[in-house]
């Protein structure tokens, strides 16, 4: 079943975050600071994650991990044979593809999603479909990077945690 978890701030995932800032690394890889601090703080000011619908939240960064406050497993062997990490259109995928998750009273699972947008990505390289795991989703890609998708405009990568 999902289960709500605590939740704690990182300051690993924020740092993490920043480094896509423009202007937080300057053209010879140093840190900018005052740009850094600033947005650092803005990072702090928002919620550590925004709550779906029980035991289901969006993050803005791929760091699940590094912000659970319980134990979990990162990895966990679904029954269904739905793999534990990879790329969506919504969460409600990943609830028809892994029904164990919500049905399993012996499991408490939690489930992170991380939109990745076309309109974010770099005009050469970004966000790859083959690097995030299997894509359970309804869209067709077409193409090795999200940038270059006639169609596609938003995702989610996802991952699911079994709460011990």
């Amino acid at each position: 079943m999902l289960s709500n978890i605590k939740l704690i701030r990182s300051d690993m995932a924020d740092i993490i975050s920043l480094t896509g800032i423009e202007g937080v690394i300057d053209e010879n890889g140093s840190i900018n600071y005052e740009i850094f601090d600033r947005e650092l703080a803005n990072i702090r000011q928002k919620e550590i994650a925004e709550q779906l619908t029980t035991g289901v939240y969006k993050i803005n960064h791929f760091n699940s991990h590094s912000i659970i406050g319980e134990e979990c497993d990162e990895y966990p062997s679904l029954e269904s044979g739905t793999n534990c990490y990879g790329v969506c259109d919504n969460y409600q995928q990943i609830l028809d593809c892994a029904p164990e998750i919500e049905e399993d009273p012996e499991h408490k699972y939690v489930i992170f999603i991380t939109p990745v947008e076309k309109k974010e990505q770099s005009e050469t390289g970004g966000w790859r479909w083959h690097k995030w795991g299997p894509y359970i989703g309804d869209q067709n890609p077409k193409c090795e990077y999200l940038a270059d998708e006639p169609d596609i405009e938003k995702v989610y990568v996802y991952h699911v945690h079994e709460v011990l």
